[in-house]
């Protein structure tokens, strides 16, 4: 019985799975295409090369949680909530990524650049979070493009190999432990214990006082 078809979108992401456990130098050409059940004139779809594949998976990777970075902060009030929110979705999108992987991505110069260039882009996106929190009176008050460019300059450092390899973490461990700080850092001491719902009955309080002043 013929294996019903998959839509590209479908094979898209078996590729990207293949890749994020494998990386690319392990494979060849013949291995992707067996494990994908496909022809090698299928993948050649996807690029001239392995490598062409590769750089089409990761900078499909990244753009996905660029976007979804976006979305989850549509979803939250607070600007804790919403920091947490937007550093979650990139934890989440290394969650798969192999030793290998991220080896791969370090060797190849073009597949550095897409990681970097995407982790600017989110440092933009987070230095807007800070500002944001700065002005409703959530986050102490930082220079947030210094906060936004440590965080960057962070996560470049958790995505090179010897980092990783010395502190016996993941890479989704590194981002998580960044997260951690940065959330930490940014909230008042008299908020930071508390969670979203006792912070925003304290501000409902905190309201209520100052109109019996």
């Amino acid at each position: 019985m013929p294996r019903p078809k998959r839509s590209t979108e479908k094979f898209e992401r078996e590729l990207e799975r293949l890749f994020l456990l494998n990386g690319v130098f392990a494979l060849t050409i013949s291995d992707m295409a067996t494990q994908l059940h496909c022809s090698r004139r299928h993948l050649y779809l996807f690029g001239s090369s392995k490598n062409d594949m590769f750089l089409h998976c990761i900078d499909g990777i990244f753009q996905r949680i660029r976007e979804e970075g976006q979305l989850a902060i549509t979803k939250e009030a607070e600007s804790i909530e919403k920091v947490a929110a937007y550093l979650q979705v990139g934890i989440r999108g290394t969650h798969s990524m192999s030793t290998a992987f991220m080896d791969d991505v370090n060797r190849i110069p073009e597949a550095r650049r897409i990681i970097d260039e995407h982790q600017y882009i989110r440092s933009q996106g987070l230095e807007k979070l800070i500002i944001d929190g700065i002005k409703h009176g959530s986050f102490i008050k930082v220079h947030p493009g210094f906060m936004a460019q440590a965080a960057f300059a962070v996560a470049q450092r958790i995505c090179e190999p010897d980092m990783y390899k010395a502190t016996g973490l993941t890479i989704e461990g590194g981002f998580a432990e960044m997260s951690k700080l940065l959330r930490s850092g940014l909230m008042h001491s008299s908020q930071a214990g508390l969670q979203p719902k006792a912070r925003a009955a304290r501000k409902v309080s905190q309201a209520k006082r100052g109109r019996r002043k």
